[in-house]
């Protein structure tokens, strides 16, 4: 009983990881947005967070580590695009499954790989695991692609009137729409969900952990979406938060991992956020040409090279 409280304690923390927090109750309500836009995705999502917390136990890396969740948020992350990609079947559980234990090796991988540098793995693992299984789709097409999005928090939770009445915002391609609907979708394109309320569900989240995080997250997402204009990026992909969800998590990676007090960090964190933006513009036509979505690897590419960089800054100034 006891092993199997520690089991769901650690995956609740690695839900919370995925935003660089460690609180159970930002994991639940991070979760319980996923499931209220999919049960299906939900279930996905929890399938991979538990099979990676449990792959990571039963390899016997440091425990310490699986139960404050690292260990946890790439299977997160890997059963929810799994889940959102493809249709509920037997074949996309048993798949999710063991994408969501392979992530755990690979994480480890990384860990060891990585450590030498004093970096961290992020969502490297996820990105790895997810190329693997889009490429085996399109050669054995065991899986079968979902019919279309989910209908989402905004389209199951708002009365008819009520999404007219928000039409204006969502349906808008002014300036203010663009950078609105690109901030906070921008948020919940971590999730793999569009969706403004989602986003706001996501904050609050966050914000129950730490509400200087819930900000920054904020910041980072309205960051990315102001990049993105100014660099002559698609209106559609700045509305639908393409280039939001990148530049919230390197906005999150820097402020965490490195914290300092006063406003150098937040600076630094959001320069994060704009080069994160920058990449994503970069590697979205090399992954097209690829037949692979890019994910969070312009996430893991900007905070590397931010990460890195303080770090050899602070030795300089010894």
């Amino acid at each position: 009983m006891d092993g199997l409280r520690a089991l769901f304690s650690a995956s609740f923390f690695g839900v919370s990881q995925s935003v660089f927090q460690q609180n159970g109750y930002t994991g639940l309500i991070l979760l319980s947005g996923v499931f209220l836009s999919s049960p299906w995705v939900g279930l996905a999502a929890l399938l991979g967070v538990l099979t990676s917390t449990s792959a990571a136990w039963a390899i016997g890396v440091e425990r310490s580590l699986i139960l404050a969740g690292v260990y946890g948020f790439n299977g997160f992350f890997t059963g929810i695009a799994l889940g959102s990609i493809f249709s509920p079947t037997l074949e996309l559980w048993v798949v999710v499954a063991l994408a969501g234990a392979l992530s755990a090796v690979l994480t480890y991988a990384f860990l060891r790989l990585l450590g030498r540098m004093r970096l961290p793995a992020l969502s490297a693992p996820f990105v790895c695991v997810l190329w693997l299984i889009l490429l085996a789709v399109v050669h054995m097409g065991r899986l079968a692609y979902a019919q279309g999005p989910a209908v989402g928090i905004s389209g199951q939770l708002l009365p008819d009137a009520a999404r007219a009445w928000t039409d204006q915002f969502t349906n808008g391609h002014y300036t203010f729409s663009l950078i609105l609907n690109g901030t906070l979708r921008g948020v919940s394109q971590i999730f793999y969900q569009d969706d403004l309320i989602a986003g706001c569900i996501f904050l609050l989240g966050i914000s129950a952990s730490s509400a200087r995080a819930a900000m920054l997250a904020a910041a980072g997402s309205l960051t990315g979406a102001i990049v993105a204009l100014l660099i002559g990026a698609p209106d559609s992909a700045v509305f639908h938060g393409l280039y939001g969800f990148n530049a919230t998590l390197s906005a999150l990676a820097v402020a965490t991992l490195i914290p300092k007090p006063g406003w150098k960090p937040v600076v630094t964190a959001l320069l994060c956020s704009a080069v994160a933006a920058i990449a994503t513009g970069a590697m979205m036509p090399l992954s097209r040409f690829a037949g692979l979505p890019s994910l969070s690897a312009p996430f893991c590419v900007a905070s590397w090279m931010f990460l890195l960089a303080l770090q050899r800054r602070r030795v300089s100034l010894r």
